[in-house]
Parts: C-alpha cells; sequence; structure tokens
C-alpha cells in the first residue's frame, strides 16, 4: 500500500519517515510504521510524494485501515459542489478532522507554482497539508496544497490527476528530488536541526511552505 502526501510535509524527515493510523474520531493509535526515505518517491513537478508502507491491505483491513478510493479520472467537479477536506489540525490534537465545505473555483493556477488547483471554500488548518479532498462519497478529489492567509475561505487542493501521474511514473527518487531543490550538500543534513533552521528561507523561496505541523496527513492509494 502507498501513502500519499505533499511533498513539502516530509522534505525535512532523516531516514525515516513515519506514518502513524488512528482510529476515526479519536488520538487512539491502530498503527505505526515507517519507511525509509530511500524508498519514498517525489512528483516530477508537483508537490506530491508517495510513501510505500512495509504493510499491505490484508495486514491493515483487521485494524479498521482502509484506502480511500480515488474518484474517476472523468470525474466532473463543478463550482458549488460540497467537499470535505481532512487533515491533523492543531499539531496532533485533532487528528483527522474533517472539514465541510464547497468547490469555490477550478483549475487555479499560482506564480511560481507548478500545477492546476481546485479552490475550495473549507475551514483549512496547520495540518491539512497531504491530506484528501473528498466527495460526499469518499471519494479522493485531491490533495491539499496552500491556504491563503492574507484572506478567508481561499484554499486550494492539487487535482488526483497528479497522484495517478506519481503513480504511473512521473516520478522520481524523493532523495534525488531535495537534492536538486536544496542541493546535494544540504540533502545530506536532513536530521540535523540547527542545520535545517538555515533552510528556512531557501524553503519559503520555494513555496514548499505549506500547511504542515510537521505530520503526515495521510491518502492512502487504492494499490
Amino acid at each position: 500500500m502507498i501513502v500519499i502526501t505533499n511533498l513539502h510535509v516530509i522534505f525535512q524527515a532523516g531516514d525515516w519517515v513515519g506514518i502513524t493510523f488512528y482510529k476515526p474520531n479519536t488520538n487512539v493509535r491502530l498503527l505505526y510504521t515507517n519507511t525509509n526515505t530511500a524508498n519514498c518517491l517525489a512528483h516530477k513537478t508537483v508537490d506530491l510524494a508517495a510513501i510505500p508502507l512495509n504493510e499491505g491491505p490484508e495486514d491493515l483491513r483487521p485494524k479498521g485501515i482502509r484506502p480511500l478510493p480515488l474518484a474517476p479520472a472523468d470525474v466532473e467537479l463543478k463550482q458549488g459542489q460540497e467537499i470535505f477536506a481532512v487533515g491533523h489540525a492543531g499539531e496532533g490534537l485533532f487528528t483527522a478532522t474533517p472539514t465541510k465545505g464547497m468547490i469555490s473555483g477550478l483549475e487555479r493556477r499560482l506564480p511560481d507554482t507548478e500545477g492546476s488547483f481546485i479552490q475550495i471554500e473549507a475551514n483549512i488548518n496547520p495540518g491539512n497539508s497531504g491530506g484528501p479532498l473528498v466527495d460526499p462519497r469518499g471519494r479522493v478529489l485531491g490533495v491539499i496544497r496552500w491556504k491563503y492567509v492574507a484572506g478567508q475561505g481561499v484554499s486550494g487542493a492539487l487535482y488526483s490527476r497528479y497522484i495517478r501521474e506519481l503513480l504511473a511514473g512521473t516520478s522520481v527518487p524523493f532523495i534525488k528530488k531535495r537534492e536538486e531543490m536544496l542541493g546535494p550538500v544540504m540533502a545530506q543534513w536532513p536530521s540535523d536541526k540547527k542545520r535545517l533552521a538555515e533552510t528556512e528561507g531557501a524553503l519559503q523561496a520555494l513555496g514548499l511552505r505549506g500547511l504542515s505541523d510537521g505530520r503526515v496527513a495521510t491518502v492512502p492509494s487504492p494499490a
């Protein structure tokens, strides 16, 4: 099974990325697992990453953990359509919190940012990055990416088509992608907190300061 999140959520990871699954509507842990970052993939152009799990569906289903299905590739999205965003707000105090809203724009683009976005009006908080944007049937329409902090009720999610691209091979090794973005020298310091603190300005300039609180808000793929 594969977990999908934003690249910036795991950008500062060391050798391992930890994934925690929680019982719905609680802080009760169902499973903790980790994956070597050498096995993670990044989308070639947009802010998405794939984290392969050691466990398969047969290991997760007995614990009540099931992947969310992707919406069909030809799903029709409309302004005013009801949506739900899921994330881990409040630095983990409010795990897997859904918020309700609507689609307010389609195919939005941002300066110096790759990809097109579904513009949404919903309560989006730190911890929503990498979380799913779903329709009332629980199908993944996109992955939450940003919030317009100078206004209210304006946020964006990458389309699920980018997830399909990532899983179909439009990807590069996560470590290689990080080296390309920060340089080989900086990539040698993923677990050095002091060194990472010095990269904050660079990360912001690269548009990698999203809504992450350091946790991975997961969107399991159907794989």
